[in-house]
């Protein structure tokens, strides 16, 4: 367990971000905001900006876990996104009832709630991955390819990365259909 903590310790005294870090973070508050303006000022035919949203927002938690499950390791990264997971599901009672977002099965913003419990699963499958195993997950969506082995740890996926990313990814997709019904 003291490794576990040391390593949290060490992640949060240096796991600043970088650009690309942030290019993430402000990309994803940037469509939020594109969304919202081209709603408030009608930019975009109501029924394409519905669709646009609830791709992009479904796709976000399963996408951000996917491609970017390393940069989540970096403790700060991983509060930032969690904050926005929080202000997302703050968001959600405001926007919900809104008839122009309705599909016949709920609406376009029904995923907006599914990113903090993937965050949150992730990191607890994270912290328990490494209690077991003494290394870090790793995740079978990596490079943009469904990949068996793993580059920067030269090795291939076990059988519990496999489990762990079938969970996350049930997670990611599920949960907001399941938070929201």
């Amino acid at each position: 367990m003291s490794k576990l903590t040391d390593n949290l310790r060490r992640d949060f005294k240096t796991g600043y971000l970088n650009k690309t870090d942030l290019i993430v973070i402000s990309s994803h508050l940037t469509v939020g905001l594109f969304i919202w303006c081209a709603y408030q000022y009608n930019l975009i035919d109501k029924e394409n900006l519905k669709d646009f949203s609830n791709i992009y927002i479904f796709l976000t938690p399963f996408l951000l876990v996917g491609l970017f499950f390393r940069k989540l390791r970096k403790i700060r990264f991983w509060l930032i996104w969690l904050t926005i997971s929080i202000i997302q599901i703050l968001i959600y009672p405001l926007v919900k009832d809104n008839p122009d977002f309705d599909f016949p099965r709920g609406t376009a913003f029904d995923s907006l709630v599914a990113l903090f419990p993937t965050l949150i699963v992730y990191q607890i499958l994270r912290l328990i991955y490494y209690s077991i195993k003494e290394k870090e997950m790793i995740l079978s969506l990596r490079q943009y390819r469904w990949t068996m082995f793993e580059n920067e740890d030269r090795r291939n996926m076990n059988w519990l990365d496999i489990i762990f990313s079938i969970i996350l990814g049930l997670t990611s997709v599920l949960s907001g259909v399941l938070l929201t019904s």
